[in-house]
């Protein structure tokens, strides 16, 4: 799969196409309440163009979604998500829900 841009290093900054944050989180099941979501911290929406958010579980496991800043909540400067252990594997609802629909898996 190719994307539209390149990535240089962890916060990348592409030569004139487009600025793409990262931010990585990992998920420690053994180490949290069920019901305690997760946070990343983006800052100004407005400083980039792609969010790209890396979720680690363990050593193996890896799940990377992107989203448009423009889709991101002018009044918040994080997004949050629940997870959900299912065995080796783990899955992401993220929230809020009007943002969902515009985060992609991209790995």
């Amino acid at each position: 799969m190719e994307l539209p841009f390149q990535f240089d290093n962890i916060n990348h900054q592409n030569k004139g196409l487009m600025e793409i944050k990262t931010v990585t989180r990992n998920i420690r099941f053994d180490s949290r309440k069920p019901t305690s979501s997760y946070k990343y911290q983006y800052g100004d929406k407005d400083t980039f163009d792609v969010l790209k958010i890396i979720c680690l579980y363990g050593l193996e496991h890896k799940q990377i979604y992107e989203v448009e800043s423009q889709y991101l909540k002018s009044t918040s400067k994080s997004i949050h998500f629940d997870a959900e252990q299912d065995g080796d594997l783990f899955s992401i609802e993220w929230r809020p829900k009007d943002v969902e629909p515009y985060i992609k898996r991209v790995k």
